[in-house]
């Protein structure tokens, strides 16, 4: 659930957010004190709490960023930053007139 919400502000891949959730829940087992930890035992389990979240439509409320979405929000940051470049450009000029 966890990279399922990161996934709402930043474009994670699939298999990548599969990964970092295994990664997480790895940990967590061994911060419980599990010394050994099966990688295809995560996975599977993994798999199947997402199939069933989407299923009952949990998921659905976490609505994922994609690579389009990304590139418009750094359209949209460079644009930005142009016109602040603009304004600083324009403040020095004066400055340096008077």
């Amino acid at each position: 659930m966890a990279m399922q919400k990161l996934g709402v502000t930043t474009y994670i891949e699939g298999e990548v957010k599969k990964s970092k959730a295994g990664k997480i829940v790895e940990a967590a087992l061994k911060n419980l004190g599990f010394t050994e930890t099966d990688e295809t035992t995560i996975t599977n389990a993994i798999e199947s709490a997402y199939a069933s979240l989407t299923a009952d439509g949990t998921l659905a409320t976490y609505m994922q960023a994609t690579a389009e979405t990304e590139a418009e929000k750094k359209a949209a940051e460079l644009k930005q930053a142009q016109a602040d470049l603009a304004t600083a450009q324009a403040k020095v000029t004066s400055l340096t007139q008077a």
